[in-house]
This record gives C-alpha cells, structure tokens and sequence, in this order.
C-alpha cells in the first residue's frame, strides 16, 4: 500500500470561544422560576389548553386505536365441580 503525505483531517488552531451567560440574567430566571406560585401556573395551563386539549384527544384517539388492533390473547377456562354429596354418617352438611 503506498502512503502519501496528504492528510484530509482539518487542523483547527483553537475552538471558537463561546460567551458565558451573564450571571444577572442567571439570577433574574432563577428568581421568577422561584416566584411563580399556584395561580401562575394555573394561568399558563390555562393559556396553554388550546396544546392540551389536542394533545388529549390525540392520545384518546391513538389509545383506541391501539386498543382495537392489538391480538386478543385471553383465554379462560372454567371447571365446574358437581354438587356435595350428602352422607348419611354426616350429622351436618
């Protein structure tokens, strides 16, 4: 096999930098994730419902669905046992 000096992997000098988020803007999320209370969220479900009810009835539909198509693979099987017999040296049943 003969070898060549030619490389086709790409030389990079350094990575490219990436800013750091600022830490106020760290501490304001974290500061109104803190704050949200009950009727906040209750507020953004509400504004959200539109997402909420498709998503329901898209998972009711694909649950039937699935429901429907997949193999009925129960199977029951029933043993009746004849009824006591009475015997007469018995004083009860």
């Amino acid at each position: 096999m003969k070898q060549t000096n030619e490389s086709t992997a790409r030389v990079v000098e350094s990575p490219p930098e990436i800013e750091p988020v600022p830490t106020s803007y760290q501490d304001k999320q974290l500061a109104l994730d803190r704050d949200r209370d009950g009727a906040e969220w209750l507020w953004l479900l509400w504004e959200r419902r539109g997402f909420l009810v498709r998503a329901t009835v898209w998972g009711l539909i694909l649950s039937t669905i699935v429901a429907f198509v997949i193999p009925k693979r129960y199977e029951s099987t029933t043993r009746l046992m004849p009824p006591p017999t009475r015997n007469p040296d018995r004083a009860w049943p």
